[in-house]
């Protein structure tokens, strides 16, 4: 994973300047450890928002222009904690070629993330039909 461009994400409540912190910081230890050139990082406040947070969109949108690999996050409810829309921006940065990677949690291949993405699948599939 050596000499790849990452970005970092983080996100907390409003009431919790200090989770940023220590999220930033476990990313860049993550990071540093990997020997990432980290190119970004990004930080929204506020974690019951609607929709996608502002620097998570610009995130998105910025990390084909920087040549990312790999978007850090410290866990990966701090990208969203709805399933749906967890899956629909993984699959997005996927299909950029961008992985992402959780401090706490590892990748997105792990057993858990594939179990949850054949059910959203088949529940997807099964709307699709009705």
């Amino acid at each position: 994973m050596n000499n790849a461009n990452a970005v970092h994400y983080t996100r907390a409540a409003l009431q919790s300047e200090q989770g940023l912190k220590d999220q930033l910081e476990a990313c860049r230890e993550f990071s540093a450890h990997n020997g990432f050139d980290v190119v970004g990082e990004y930080s929204d406040v506020g974690s019951g928002v609607s929709g996608q947070p502002a620097d998570l969109q610009r995130m998105i949108e910025e990390t084909s222009e920087k040549g990312v690999r790999y978007v850090v996050v410290q866990k990966f409810d701090r990208l969203s904690r709805d399933s749906g829309s967890f899956m629909l921006l993984k699959n997005t940065l996927k299909q950029r070629g961008i992985d992402l990677l959780s401090v706490t949690e590892g990748t997105t291949d792990s057993p858990e993330i594939i179990i949850l993405e054949s059910i959203l699948d088949a529940a997807a599939k099964g709307a699709e039909e009705h």
